[in-house]
Formats: structure tokens, C-alpha cells, sequence
């Protein structure tokens, strides 16, 4: 099982329409985690989200 990767929502706002569109494909099949701030300062972090 591979690690799913984490992207913070602010970060995800401010990608061009294309990459919000790949990352939304990614989410639905479960390869990527939309976390809002809060939560990604809790310690959650699984991925960096720099690939």
C-alpha cells in the first residue's frame, strides 16, 4: 500500500485549473488527501506534497 499524500487546501487553491483537475482525480481514487490548515499542523503529515 502506497502512502497517500496530503495537500493543504491553501496551497491546492492557488494551483492553475489544470492541476486543481488532476488533483481532484487523484483524491477520487484516493492517492491524494485535501487537509485544511489546522489540521495539517497537528501533526498529520503522511506526505510533504512536493511531487
Amino acid at each position: 500500500m502506497k502512502p497517500v499524500k496530503t495537500l493543504r487546501r491553501d496551497v491546492f487553491d492557488q494551483l492553475p485549473t489544470i492541476n486543481k483537475a488532476v488533483a481532484l482525480v487523484m483524491v477520487e481514487k484516493g492517492d491524494l488527501r485535501l487537509i485544511d490548515e489546522p489540521e495539517y499542523f497537528k501533526g498529520y503529515r503522511q506526505g510533504d506534497g512536493a511531487s
